[in-house]
């Protein structure tokens, strides 16, 4: 698999961080069966059917259709499906880039996320035939966009339409050295007014 380290060509704006995607994984898991899982690298689990339960040393969770929720590496996961089994889309994935992501984004171990299911079996079908292509700066850049748009959902809600363009440029433009003057200029107002705000 390929490391992505460089700029991609998207408006020359968006920087792929040292992350790859080392596999995808279509599960369909039966019903009050449960399994023991390690992982020894990130997953990013979405369940697309059913309902899940998941836990590790520290907490538990219940997933249902049109969840997802992130693992961190290095750690054991026991699962067990409700009753009718589950289906579960994972991608896993590493780099150094990966943890940087988690942080920038406030992304924790285990933390819950409500998808758009189409959009992301959508995703999840170009990140798949990417990784089997061995195209690792194009499955990479599919994540990265995947979390981009997970935590646009949960922060632009309820945003006006300046501060929704504003946080959308500070997502793109995040790897960069992004100036307050740039800022007020995105936002449409002065400096001082966008410091006061």
């Amino acid at each position: 698999m390929e490391n992505t380290s460089a700029f991609i060509n998207r408006d020359e704006k968006i920087k792929i961080l040292p992350l790859y995607i080392t596999e995808t994984l279509d599960e369909t898991l039966p019903s009050n069966k449960q399994f023991e899982v390690s992982s020894t690298r990130y997953a990013f689990i979405c369940c697309t059917q059913g309902k899940v339960h998941m836990e590790d040393d520290e907490k538990c969770v219940n997933l249902s259709s049109e969840m997802g929720i992130l693992c961190c590496k290095n750690k054991k996961y026991r699962l067990c499906a409700d009753f009718g089994g589950c289906h579960l889309k994972i991608i896993i994935f590493d780099g150094s880039g990966a943890q940087q992501i988690m942080t920038y984004f406030g992304l924790r171990h285990m933390m819950v996320f409500g998808l758009d299911l189409q959009r992301f079996e959508f995703d999840y079908r170009h990140i798949s035939f990417n990784v089997r292509m061995q195209y690792g700066y194009r499955a990479a850049l599919d994540f990265q966009q995947i979390i981009y748009e997970i935590f646009s959902s949960r922060v632009i809600s309820g945003l006006s339409k300046n501060m929704e363009i504003l946080n959308r440029y500070i997502m793109e433009n995040y790897c960069s050295d992004i100036d307050v003057n740039k800022l007020a200029e995105v936002y449409g107002t002065s400096v001082s007014y966008l410091c006061r705000a």
